[in-house]
């Protein structure tokens, strides 16, 4: 690879042109691979989208066709404009409530919560694992980012446990003067809690995967059917919940993640449902299509290659920006939208135009080897 130095280079030197060499070395791994054309973006894309992708963050809606979701350009544009907000005059939740599942350590749903604590507002969150250890960790979190009037109350909860759906929304709603109830009226539920089944084929599905899918999609949907019965018991029909529903564009495409492309399918049917059945008035509905988000325990084994991934036009995203482009869906413009009708926010970064997924990170980890394997030859060298 004409790597050419002087042995009287200092370390800080030799380190310095290793790595852009590493660099450079890279870039001709993947030209020769031609990843060029493997994630380009279909032709029939193509020609769908007028030879243009739509930005890497937008809102879609059923305008154009009334089956499927499609870049909106005006809802975009809304959407981008409450983002430039937050931004500009940042975001409050004062006297809001609400609740959130799945926060665990470098989660999306542990920065969502950051930011609702820092505008004020008053917050259940579940744990799975409810220990001293957690408690401390809780703590340090509102310390760190509480605000005047917000509030932090940590539950022990198995999403999985359809006693625990029960139990936890009899706590947030229950009279509070009657027993240990909040008493609360949500504004926001943020069902994030997941169980990742990391090379788990059809051939491997067992009772983990079962367990994985009633987590993510049979008590979700049961959560918001004891939010709306409880709402309708309170007669708070005049006040919906926003639901922000975790979607997610892998529909199979990585494979061997057992049922969890399911899941995430089966919570699209909820869109569906808001209009023909009765609970549109107690609960609305924002989807978030979550890309390729660095740092989480679901997306952990990818993290090496997101650079590369990048180089081809797609996005990766920091949980930190994850969780801001959510909470752009809580503004209080986006919940009035949502009132109208459900919200699609395609947060994937485009990925979903770019074929052989699979293929091409497998790939992308071959190149990445390769230039490990120089880097430490010239290094001994």
């Amino acid at each position: 690879m004409d790597y050419v130095m002087s042995v009287t280079d200092s370390d800080a030197s030799l380190a310095a042109a290793v790595l852009k060499n590493s660099h450079a070395a890279l870039d001709r791994i993947l030209e020769r691979l031609e990843l060029s054309d493997m994630f380009a973006p279909t032709k029939q894309n193509q020609s769908t989208l007028a030879a243009r992708l739509p930005p890497m963050v937008h809102l879609r809606s059923k305008a154009q066709t009334p089956t499927v979701w499609s870049f909106d350009p005006s809802l975009s544009e809304t959407y981008t404009s409450v983002l430039k907000d937050i931004c500009e005059n940042g975001l409050s939740f004062a006297n809001k409530k609400a609740l959130v599942t799945g926060c665990g350590r470098g989660s999306i749903g542990i920065e969502v919560l950051k930011g609702l604590l820092e505008g004020g507002a008053s917050v259940v969150v579940t744990t799975s694992s409810y220990s001293h250890k957690t408690m401390r960790y809780f703590q340090d979190i509102y310390q760190s980012h509480g605000s005047r009037g917000s509030q932090l109350v940590v539950v022990p909860f198995n999403q999985s446990s359809r006693q625990d759906i029960e139990s936890l929304v009899d706590y947030v709603f229950g009279d509070a003067s009657k027993g240990k109830c909040l008493g609360w009226d949500l504004d926001y539920v943020l069902p994030f809690a997941a169980i990742p089944e990391m090379g788990c084929e059809i051939t491997d599905l067992g009772s983990q995967s079962e367990l994985a899918h009633r987590a993510m999609l049979t008590n979700v949907l049961r959560l918001l059917g004891e939010i709306r019965k409880h709402k309708s018991q309170l007669g708070h029909d005049m006040h919906p919940t926003l639901a922000v529903l975790p979607l997610s564009p892998n529909h199979g495409a990585f494979g061997g993640d057992g049922l969890y492309g399911e899941s995430k399918i089966g919570l699209e049917t909820l869109f569906s449902r808001w209009h023909s059945e009765s609970w549109s008035s107690l609960v609305t509905l924002s989807g978030a299509v979550i890309g390729w988000t660095r740092g989480t325990g679901l997306m952990n084994a990818n993290n090496v290659i997101a650079e590369c991934v990048e180089r081809f036009g797609a996005r990766t995203f920091s949980s930190e920006e994850m969780a801001f482009n959510i909470l752009g869906l809580m503004h209080p413009r986006m919940y009035a939208l949502a009132a109208l009708s459900p919200v699609w926010a395609d947060m994937a970064g485009n990925f979903q135009y770019y074929p052989s997924l699979t293929a091409s990170t497998a790939t992308l980890r071959r190149a990445l080897r390769d230039v490990d394997t120089i880097q430490k030859a010239v290094a001994a060298d």
